[in-house]
């Protein structure tokens, strides 16, 4: 296995360090995406430097997380072979192996499927499977999340130490991808004439109605609640995402008589100004919403989500205007993604959340906020409810806060318990805040 040289290298390494440190202030998804896709694609850097683009090399060390098969290669390689210098000792005890499980894994499947056709070995297997089981329920189990972490991680060493070979797919993505079409091909492009018309139309139908019922009319349709809005608006922004990508990709493989005619460009830039246009529509339903409810950790990431479809739509119509092939479209946009995690990471949305809802509730904007989203932002539910008590709305949210807090308190002990192992900065420091709350005043009364 090659080292990694240069200066992307160097910066992966780097990221991956920072995000280390990250993971003790607090863990986010974001967090353990980037650390699990960083140690993935250097080991796949490592293993496969002579592909000819870099974010193929890169993307062999995710790919080769989804394929079982080389991990059983690996894994029989690291056992079942002799290596040169490797004791008789060792070599028998591999060939017992090689011999024993075969036999082991027979005994088993048809010890069930006789056992289905056979009343008494059905009898004798329930009664062998419940004291296994009675025995393995008194057996104290670690929690499953850290089950799985642990596996996902050995199944990371497992490739750092012996990558897999090169697989199908990223041999395909090395080579030159076929065009669609030729130069005489009029039928492609009258495709494209159609299509991209009947989408525009579609579309303007959509736009229109957001621009009557959202923009200048901020009542919405009798039957129609806010969250039925956002959510309809988000799943529209999903599917024509996707539409999208997929027009793209397909429009830039094709021959120059359909990627670069000067009407199918334009309808394409076009039908791009009207996604833009349903993205607009959609952070008003969401702000409608955040105005009425206030802020959410959930309601944040939407946000964020429809920024980074916006970038994503920037470099679609860059990948047209400049006829870039759909490599350079993939690769982009996979490099935006990743850098939409890195910086998510380091970002405390729910202590922004709590601290805007916070000023929200002081203006009388917002009510008592819901259980659920104080199980949404977590520990910094302590400063929220505090703030509740010292300058409630009513004596009843201030009950309800003191309430709350004494479910902080339970949260507080789960954290202690947990040790280093569960340990996140962000916790301590809003538990230390509800540890000296709890010495200055009395919580909830009877």
């Amino acid at each position: 296995m090659t080292r990694p040289t240069g200066k992307w290298h160097g910066a992966a390494f780097l990221l991956l360090g920072l995000s280390c440190l990250q993971s003790a202030r607090f863990l986010s998804l974001s967090n353990v995406l980037v650390i699990v896709i960083l140690l993935l694609c250097l080991s796949g850097f490592s293993a496969h430097s002579k592909l000819p683009e870099i974010w193929i090399r890169w993307s062999e060390g995710l790919f080769s997380l989804v394929r079982p098969i080389g991990a059983i290669q690996t894994f029989n390689a690291l056992t079942l072979q002799k290596e040169p210098g490797s004791s008789n000792k060792s070599e028998q005890l591999r060939k017992l192996f090689a011999v024993l499980f075969p036999a082991v894994f027979l005994v088993v499947i048809f010890g069930w499927l006789l056992g289905a056709g056979n009343a008494v070995l059905g009898k004798w297997n329930a009664e062998f499977l419940s004291a296994l089981f009675e025995y393995l329920s008194s057996i104290e189990l670690p929690d499953l999340r850290h089950f799985i972490w642990w596996m996902l991680f050995a199944a990371i060493a497992l490739i750092l130490v012996c990558p897999p070979k090169a697989g199908f797919l990223s041999n395909k993505l090395a080579q030159t991808w076929r065009q669609f079409g030729t130069s005489t091909d009029r039928l492609r492009l009258h495709q494209w004439w159609v299509c991209l018309g009947a989408l525009n139309l579609l579309f303007l139908l959509s736009n229109v109605t957001d621009v009557v019922f959202l923009w200048f009319s901020r009542e919405l349709p009798t039957g129609i609640y806010h969250s039925d809005y956002v959510h309809q608006g988000v799943y529209a922004l999903i599917a024509t995402t996707v539409l999208s990508a997929m027009i793209m990709a397909l429009l830039t493989q094709h021959h120059e008589v359909v990627s670069r005619n000067r009407g199918i460009r334009s309808l394409t830039f076009l039908w791009m100004l009207q996604n833009a246009i349903l993205i607009s529509g959609v952070y008003m339903r969401l702000w409608m919403y955040v105005d009425a409810y206030g802020y959410t950790p959930k309601r944040v990431y939407v946000a964020l989500f429809l920024a980074l479809v916006i970038v994503g739509y920037g470099l679609l119509g860059w990948a047209i205007y400049r006829h870039k092939n759909i490599k350079w479209l993939i690769g982009a946009n996979l490099i935006l993604i990743f850098s939409y995690f890195s910086v998510l990471q380091f970002v405390d949305v729910p202590k922004w959340v709590s601290r805007q809802n916070i000023d929200l509730y002081q203006a009388q904007k917002i009510s008592y906020p819901e259980a659920l989203f104080l199980h949404q932002i977590g520990s910094h539910s302590v400063p929220f409810l505090i703030s509740i008590n010292e300058r409630p709305q009513s004596a009843e949210d201030q009950q309800n806060a003191l309430q709350d807090l004494d479910q902080q308190m339970l949260s507080q002990a789960h954290f202690q318990r947990a040790g280093w192992r569960g340990y996140q900065l962000r916790d301590g420091l809003n538990y230390q805040v509800l540890t000296e709350f709890k010495k200055s005043k009395p919580l909830s009364q009877p």
